[in-house]
């Protein structure tokens, strides 16, 4: 019996050396990338983190950020808020603005609490530099 083939088009695989090939790059990207991400902590410190204005729905949390790099543009950033006991109570996702070696103060709200928060709460707020996974 004979294969049923599009007129014009063959059957054509590509060489072992050349899979070879485009594996190791796309390995090499992964390292690259994972590179790239870590070194993010070395260039952009966090200061004077304090939470203000302490609403039912929202809570004001602001940060000073210092850019020790060339680098600008935007980066994300991930603001946690916990509990006394390490639970996680609110994050917030949010964009901020980097500019080539500068302190800038930024002020963000977060919202969406997966519980009330209690008067006289002590709150620990966190803030780091998001790093997205590829491979979890």
């Amino acid at each position: 019996m004979s294969e049923l083939q599009r007129p014009g088009y063959g059957k054509y695989n590509a060489p072992p050396i050349l899979k070879f090939i485009l594996l190791l790059a796309v390995v090499f990207g992964f390292y690259l990338r994972n590179c790239s991400m870590k070194s993010k902590d070395k260039y952009i410190k966090f200061s004077n983190i304090t939470y203000q204005k302490i609403d039912l729905s929202s809570l004001y949390v602001s940060f000073e950020m210092m850019n020790n790099s060339n680098r600008t543009g935007l980066e994300k950033v991930l603001i946690g808020v916990y509990d006394k006991d390490d639970v996680l109570i609110a994050s917030k996702l949010t964009d901020v603005e980097l500019q080539k070696f500068k302190k800038t103060k930024f002020v963000r709200s977060v919202e969406k609490f997966s519980r009330p928060i209690q008067k006289n709460e002590t709150l620990d707020i966190k803030i780091e530099v998001f790093k997205p996974s590829i491979l979890k």
